[in-house]
C-alpha cells in the first residue's frame, strides 16, 4: 500500500483544483476547448523536456518506496511524472485564471 501513497497525493491534489475549479469557473469548467488545448501543449513541452534531460543525464530518477514503478515511456518516465505535470500545468493555469481577468470567448 505504501507504494501508492504519492500517486494518492496527487490525485487528491488534483482533485482539489478540480473542486475550485467548479467553484470559480476558472479552466476546465469555463472554457474547456481553450483549457485542453493548453494542458496538452504545456504536458507536451515538459514531457519532451524531462525526456530530453534524462536521456542526457541532467536529470536522474530515483526510485522510491513511495512511487508505483508504474512506467509509461520508459523505466525512467513513472505515472506519477505524467501526473506530476498536469497537476503543475493546471495549477499554473488556475492562479493566471484568477488573477487575470476574463477575456470574452
Amino acid at each position: 500500500m505504501q507504494e501508492y501513497i504519492y500517486l494518492l497525493a496527487m490525485l487528491v491534489s488534483i482533485g482539489g483544483f478540480t473542486l475550485l475549479d467548479w467553484r470559480f469557473k476558472l479552466a476546465w469548467f469555463w472554457d474547456a476547448r481553450r483549457t485542453a488545448k493548453y494542458l496538452l501543449i504545456a504536458q507536451a513541452f515538459f514531457i519532451i523536456w524531462d525526456v530530453i534531460n534524462l536521456q542526457a543525464g541532467t536529470f536522474v530518477l530515483h526510485t522510491s518506496e513511495w512511487t508505483t514503478g508504474w512506467y509509461i515511456l520508459s523505466e525512467r518516465m513513472p505515472l506519477e511524472e505524467f501526473l506530476f505535470f498536469y497537476f503543475l500545468n493546471y495549477q499554473v493555469l488556475l492562479v493566471w485564471r484568477k488573477l487575470w481577468p476574463r477575456t470574452s470567448s
